[in-house]
């Protein structure tokens, strides 16, 4: 049992790494040895970027967590929530106006590496996200 975050490009890395199929790096961590041996995953940021509609429900929009933080970020109305996963785990309480630095540095780091990876966006929208 571990309580390290992962997400779901981790589990394709982590069944590539047990079948012992070579392939690229991606975005995945292999759990394994953070399974196996209670390792520590070397990461310290998760992102998530989806520019589409999706059959979720999910709107177009991107997100990010850093330690107990996570900013979501909304295309359509270009709205950003910060939650605290310590003291709200369920995402219930938006405290973005609680604390606009910490909102303003998050969405600096997920500007960062959506640049980094080309990110593509919805079209008629913003390129990055606007750092008020």
């Amino acid at each position: 049992m571990t309580e390290q975050p992962a997400v779901s490009m981790d589990f394709y890395t982590t069944i590539l790494s047990i079948a012992g199929t070579q392939h690229e790096k991606n975005d995945g961590e292999n759990l394994l040895p953070v399974l196996s041996k209670n390792k520590v995953l070397n990461r310290d940021k998760l992102f998530w970027h989806f520019p589409h509609y999706h059959g979720s429900g999910w709107k177009p929009g991107s997100a990010m967590r850093k330690g107990n933080w996570k900013l979501v970020v909304h295309y359509e109305d270009n709205r950003a929530e910060l939650f605290n996963l310590a003291e709200n785990p369920g995402e219930t309480s938006d405290v973005s106006g609680k604390f606009p630095e910490k909102t303003r540095k998050l969405k600096n780091l997920l500007n960062e590496r959506l640049m980094e990876s080309n990110a593509l966006f919805p079209q008629n929208n913003i390129t990055y996200l606007p750092v008020q």
